[in-house]
């Protein structure tokens, strides 16, 4: 990797870690303040909503405008809001997590971007987009541990202090990186930013294909992150922790060995997409069937790889499809689809176990799955169509 890229992927990691260290410590905040659970989970959602919005907002943004220390302001930002978690105020405390989903959903897209943006061909662009979800996901295996360890030992007031003793490492990092460089996005590219493209592009056949069924596959994540844990908890204590290392890993591991293969062509990767929606429905039937036995561990391998796989890839097919100048617009799109894919599993699968208690719910991902293996199959036979209204025309021009 060139200097440029490894401080990305530096800036990437130290600001993830920051984040997952407050991701599972913020319910301990707010009970300090002696505010409930609920609250604490509607602020999150508030917030996640928030993260959406403005990973979309920042995406058009690069695009149309671009900027040369807009990196460094958003972490500045993304430092102050650590800050505010610290007070004794609980509105500040709310507002402080509100603005942590702001500044985060800013600032994956826009390291997103600079993974790109520096990159010359089609495939340094696939090996960026893999390289930049595996170091973003990377904390999940150690921040956890350490979020509790320090919980137990000195309380929410020193998680804060670390998350903001990395946020400025990666402050630095920003700062060094844009200072030396250019301005990025904006009028930059070939051609100025249209909204029409963007909308064009998302209505494209196999684009849409693509990231409807990234939608239904990050279902999965939902679904594990949200739900299986009290089940495992109910059924079996000694599968819960296994399983969520077991799922972190195998997350991480086709982002890091399949960085150099990811679809880059504009021929749609049926193969290798039913390959990953096939180990989420394998996954998923583990989960439901299997749930108190050391099988259900395959299950958390298989849903791990096929959501470790599928969004790097899917990212990486639509960014390599779109005109430069919609990059950072397309790269925030993809990453809002598999957003909704969560929401989806929360809303559904919330909403189910309220009249469906027990293990029911876990049929949801299953459906999704096959969902999402329909569509690709619909993919492959509109390309084998094409290829055969496309040979009947050049023989009957012969």
């Amino acid at each position: 990797m060139n200097s440029r890229r490894v401080a990305i992927s530096s800036i990437t990691f130290v600001f993830s870690f920051a984040n997952f260290l407050i991701f599972y410590s913020y319910p301990f905040m707010l009970g300090d303040l002696n505010i409930s659970g609920g609250i604490a989970g509607i602020v999150v959602g508030f917030a996640s909503c928030f993260t959406m919005i403005f990973r979309l907002a920042s995406g058009i943004y690069m695009d149309k405008i671009g900027g040369r220390y807009v990196m460094t302001t958003v972490a500045a930002v993304y430092i102050a809001s650590f800050a505010l978690l610290n007070s004794h105020i609980y509105q500040l405390v709310i507002l402080g997590r509100i603005l942590i989903g702001i500044s985060l959903g800013m600032l994956s897209t826009i390291l997103m971007f600079h993974s790109i943006a520096s990159a010359q061909s089609n495939a340094h662009k696939g090996q960026g987009i893999a390289l930049y979800t595996f170091f973003s996901m990377l904390p999940t295996c150690l921040a956890p541990y350490l979020s509790l360890e320090i919980l137990h030992y000195d309380g929410p007031g020193a998680i804060v202090v670390v998350a903001i003793t990395l946020s400025f490492i990666g402050l630095a990092l920003a700062f060094s990186i844009e200072s030396s460089s250019a301005k990025v996005g904006g009028h930059g590219n070939n051609s100025p930013f249209s909204l029409r493209d963007v909308v064009t592009t998302v209505g494209s056949r196999d684009i849409c294909i693509a990231l409807g069924s990234l939608a239904l596959l990050y279902t999965i994540s939902g679904t594990t992150v949200s739900f299986l844990p009290a089940m495992l908890e109910s059924t079996n204590q000694r599968y819960a922790a296994p399983y969520f290392l077991t799922f972190s890993i195998a997350m991480l591991v086709p982002r890091l060995l399949l960085k150099d293969h990811m679809p880059i062509s504009d021929v749609f990767p049926v193969k290798a997409f039913l390959g990953a929606a096939a180990c989420a429905l394998c996954g998923g039937m583990l989960n439901y069937w299997l749930l108190s036995h050391p099988a259900v561990l395959v299950g958390a391998f298989l849903n791990g790889v096929a959501l470790g796989y599928i969004y790097p890839a899917i990212s990486a097919y639509v960014i390599c499809q779109c005109a430069d100048h919609i990059k950072g617009s397309m790269a925030a799109i993809t990453s809002c689809f598999a957003d909704g894919g969560v929401i989806l599993a929360n809303l559904t699968l919330g909403v189910s176990a309220l009249y469906y208690p027990g293990k029911f719910i876990l049929l949801f991902p299953i459906v999704f799955a096959a969902g999402a293996m329909a569509l690709f199959v619909l993919a492959y036979y509109f390309s084998v169509t094409k290829k055969s209204t496309s040979s009947l025309i050049a023989s009957s021009v012969q």
